[in-house]
């Protein structure tokens, strides 16, 4: 073979390489470029501070939570606080040894009654804060694509990563009441299974069970400082709802608003910039590979 055909086969392999790895990775990359968008509309919101503010317009505000009488109780760790983040999944097996594993999200969700906000100049009252969602593989797939209208998955997922408490059930485990009582929330139910005699025991002693149930929650109370980003619906009496637009999700997180800022900032450049940069650089390798 002479060294152009080496060349001409060298290019293609990597072409071909790059053509795949980029079509696998193609959701994530989109995923980047919508959360680029959504990085420049939050920058430029104005703060429920500003005079410029007005009713029906998308605002950001960080303040401490305020102590009210509208304490809720948190559903996994039965917790007294302002608000609670959960999550609730199953762990799934799918290769022929059951060796690769995965958690299949069951229900997600925030309780809350309405919060109370102390703002630069008067308290504020945030609204619509309370909602959950069965998560079905399309629901899933579409937070990945980010094509879900008004999700609030995003504020979840960031505030449980890591979640401040988690518990684990196996399906030879019973549930306690209030994760009965959570699970009918999202039509989910323990799994049981039969005594898996002495190898499941020492199998399972090494890895977790499939159908392992994981129970994971953050709450926040009093004095703890919040970031939203909502709509304006009564600023005359700081009334916010917790609402996005069609291209920035509500969001309601512990995080600072210049934490919240280099979050998008950062999964953004990994997800739109640093994951071709590396199939790209794979794929050269690969192409080097073969010409040598």
């Amino acid at each position: 073979m002479t060294e152009a055909a080496r060349l001409g086969e060298a290019i293609g392999s990597g072409l071909l390489l790059f053509m795949v790895l980029m079509a696998l990775a193609s959701p994530l990359v989109y995923r980047g470029w919508q959360t680029r968008k959504e990085y420049q509309e939050i920058i430029r919101l104005p703060s429920l501070s500003s005079a410029t503010v007005s009713d029906g317009e998308l605002a950001k505000l960080s303040g401490q939570i305020k102590d009210t009488d509208q304490k809720i109780t948190s559903p996994v760790q039965s917790t007294e606080c302002e608000l609670a983040f959960w999550k609730v999944a199953t762990l799934r097996r799918y290769d022929i040894f059951n060796h690769m594993s995965y958690w299949s999200v069951a229900g997600i969700g925030i309780d809350a009654e309405t919060l109370v906000i102390a703002g630069e100049t008067k308290n504020v009252r945030i609204s619509n804060v309370s909602r959950e969602k069965n998560l079905s593989a399309t629901d899933e797939l579409k937070h990945l694509l980010g094509s879900g209208e008004e999700s609030i998955l995003n504020s979840i997922a960031t505030e449980l990563d890591p979640p401040e408490f988690e518990d684990r059930r196996t399906p030879s485990e019973g549930w306690p009441q209030k994760y009965d009582e959570l699970g009918g929330r999202i039509e989910l139910e323990a799994e049981t299974a039969d005594s898996p005699g002495v190898f499941g025991w020492v199998l399972n002693a090494v890895r977790t069970p499939e159908g392992t149930a994981q129970f994971q929650e953050t709450t926040m109370s009093a004095g703890d400082t919040v970031t939203v980003v909502g709509r304006v619906v009564d600023i005359q009496n700081g009334r916010v709802r917790l609402q996005g637009s069609g291209s920035v999700d509500p969001i309601i997180t512990k995080s600072s608003p210049s934490d919240l800022e280099a979050k998008h900032r950062r999964a953004y450049l990994i997800q739109l910039y640093a994951i071709p940069v590396f199939v790209t650089a794979l794929s050269s390798l690969a192409a080097v590979g073969v010409f040598l």
